[in-house]
């Protein structure tokens, strides 16, 4: 019993050691793409996001562009614009995400 408890807490030191994904890291990367009203209307939001990134596994990998949590960060701000032309374009990445949409199989 004495060592399931202390691999468990080695694993959650190690999994604290490792870099976290932070509502500064989804700021700095929307920066570019976004002008700055846009995101301070969207900040509220981010730490419903990382909640999101959280429950889908994707909470220590680095916000560069093409990785996973990048991906879903694009997909939260699509869905998050009040444009519905850019909403649909939305829909159309969430179809990409494994995690959030399940292949279908057709």
């Amino acid at each position: 019993m004495v060592g399931s408890t202390t691999l468990a807490g080695w694993r959650a030191f190690r999994v604290s050691l490792l870099p976290v994904v932070t509502t500064l890291d989804v700021e700095n990367y929307l920066s570019p793409y976004f002008a700055t009203q846009s995101i301070e209307a969207m900040a509220p939001k981010f730490p419903n996001w990382l909640g999101r990134l959280h429950e889908y596994g994707v909470v220590t990998v680095p916000l560069a562009p093409g990785s996973e949590s990048a991906q879903y960060i694009d997909l939260f701000a699509l869905q998050a614009s009040r444009n519905p032309d850019v909403r649909v374009r939305g829909h159309d990445v969430r179809d990409t995400l494994p995690k959030i949409r399940p292949y279908k199989g057709r």
